[in-house]
């Protein structure tokens, strides 16, 4: 049976909580909402009857957790970047190499952080200067940092990232995402945990 076809009781005020945060990125603006509660409270159902209020110019892209749970890290972060930049899931690090810096190409900040980048994307590119002066315990956060500049440079329309069974991620896509959707403090707008009852 289609979620579509299922009635939607008493989700009255999740509901107006998710709705708010799709109006926000409508708008330009971020926004990260948790729907938290146990197996078969309705939460996906609540989700379908928010995408479904998504127009046409809103992106939405899916993720679930649980087909990620490997020892891989960072494989959710990479299903998801990859697409954004044009490469294919089976393409080679070399190949995948040359597409990250195609994308970051003109880009100062990016193009000297894409040796740090090229690590969650999976892709092979030569050091730069800045990478190699660049300290180990300073790497991960500043690769979080970049990691969220080029997701910013690449969604330029509004889009909602939906992450189903989050728990399930390895610690480095769980961090690294993390960092990258809140970097910007002009975007990230919390919105919970919000449980449904």
């Amino acid at each position: 049976r289609s979620l579509s076809t299922i009635p939607l009781f008493g989700r009255e005020d999740e509901l107006k909580v998710l709705e708010e945060g799709l109006t926000r990125v409508s708008r330009g603006e971020g926004s990260v909402i948790d729907l938290v509660g146990e197996a078969g409270l309705g939460k996906s159902r609540l989700l379908q009857a928010l995408l479904e209020q998504a127009t046409a110019d809103v992106k939405v892209i899916r993720i679930d957790g649980e087909s990620y749970s490997s020892s891989t890290p960072y494989h959710a972060l990479r299903t998801l970047i990859r697409p954004l930049l044009g490469i294919a899931e089976d393409s080679t690090f070399e190949v995948a190499g040359k597409a990250l810096l195609a994308a970051v190409a003109g880009d100062a900040d990016l193009e000297s952080w894409a040796p740090l980048l090229a690590v969650p994307v999976g892709a092979t590119v030569p050091s730069t200067k800045s990478v190699d002066d660049l300290a180990d315990q300073f790497r991960t956060p500043r690769m979080r940092s970049a990691l969220a500049d080029l997701l910013t440079k690449l969604l330029v329309s509004p889009t909602v990232l939906v992450i189903e069974h989050s728990f399930w991620l390895d610690e480095a896509d769980s961090a690294s995402g993390a960092a990258a959707v809140r970097k910007d403090s002009r975007r990230p707008r919390r919105d919970g945990p919000h449980e449904a009852p």
